[in-house]
């Protein structure tokens, strides 16, 4: 499935977190909520990286904000081609 159709789904303001299996340094390429991710990674697959039975495609974690506070982020991994 495509990010774009599973991204409907989701609140605008929930924060989201994109890895792709081509992610340099295992950094997130894109962090911010669902308007702002670029048009190149909604027109990527959702998938498992490098393959890996493991890691979940999409889970969600926690982090601490500028501000102390702890909220929810949607993690989502992609495949590059």
């Amino acid at each position: 499935m495509k990010l774009k159709k599973w991204l409907k789904y989701l609140d605008p303001i929930v924060d989201i977190c994109i890895y792709t299996d081509k992610s340099p340094d295992d950094k997130p390429v894109f962090e911010g909520n669902p308007w702002d991710i670029p048009k190149k990674y909604k027109n990527m697959k959702i998938g498992r990286p490098h393959g890996d039975n493991d890691e979940e495609p999409i889970f969600i974690t926690h982090f601490t904000n500028w501000n102390g506070v702890i909220l929810e982020r949607v993690t989502i991994n992609l495949l590059e081609k």
